[in-house]
């Protein structure tokens, strides 16, 4: 409680431990997520490769919203 904020800051790299993370919402995630019209979850994970995926979106979201919306990758995808 005296300034620490993590590993990441003490080290200089400015990564955050993965149950550090604070996502975007499950709905509002899907809704960009089905707005790039991704067929397959090979396709998402090609996407997350290229880095264009933003930093508050998962690159797992089945773990990251797992009991907070998650269903199924047709649901995360629109399919």
């Amino acid at each position: 409680n005296e300034g620490w904020k993590g590993f990441g800051d003490w080290l200089g790299s400015n990564k955050v431990a993965n149950q550090d993370k604070i996502f975007m919402a499950y709905i509002d995630a899907k809704k960009y997520v089905q707005n790039l019209k991704l067929r397959n979850q090979k396709e998402w994970n090609n996407y997350c490769r290229e880095n264009k995926r933003p930093s508050n979106i998962p690159r797992n979201p089945a773990q990251a919203y797992k009991n907070k919306g998650w269903v199924n990758w047709n649901d995360w995808l629109g399919k």
